[in-house]
């Protein structure tokens, strides 16, 4: 509960294991790989009663090396599947549960932030980089549409929004 370990890759045995958090959610976060850093999302603070359907609401950054903490950051709305990408320029994007698009710096500075089309959509989605674009998806709020937002890479700025049909994401955060 709440371990983080590494494994040398050649031999398989532990390199270290930090504690990092008491209780994680119940998403299938990833960890990002960049610039020597190992990125997770956490539940932090971890509420006085547990609760089975809560989310992660921290970002912690630490060393690959030796597991050495580096930073942390809290995002507007929690997170829910984590799943950041990056071109490893430095920076990485991931969205919120609800859409919204993050860029943050890999020592933790948020470059951008642009709030999701819909203020009642969800998302379990990762977002994809491709030509200085992020495209990302969410689910269209109460409705059974989804939705295709695209922003500038560098700057953050929304290009253009597509509703699709159907959900744009098949499994919704509770």
């Amino acid at each position: 509960k709440g371990f983080l370990i590494a494994i040398d890759i050649d031999t398989g045995t532990e390199r270290w294991a930090r504690k990092i958090t008491e209780q994680v959610a119940t998403a299938t976060d990833c960890a990002l790989l960049t610039q020597g850093l190992i990125i997770v999302s956490v539940m932090d603070p971890v509420p006085l009663v547990p609760q089975p359907e809560i989310e992660n609401s921290r970002l912690m950054a630490l060393s690959i090396e030796d597991g050495s903490f580096r930073w942390s950051f809290a995002p507007y709305r929690p997170t829910f599947n984590f799943q950041a990408a990056t071109v490893h320029d430095g920076s990485f994007v991931f969205q919120d549960r609800t859409g919204g698009v993050y860029r943050l710096s890999t020592d933790g500075k948020l470059l951008w932030y642009a709030k999701t089309p819909d203020r009642e959509s969800s998302t379990t989605a990762a977002v994809v980089l491709h030509d200085g674009r992020v495209f990302a998806v969410s689910n269209a709020g109460k409705q059974p549409a989804g939705l295709l937002h695209v922003y500038d890479y560098e700057e953050g700025q929304h290009l253009w929004t597509q509703e699709l049909p159907h959900e744009a994401v098949r499994a919704r955060p509770r």
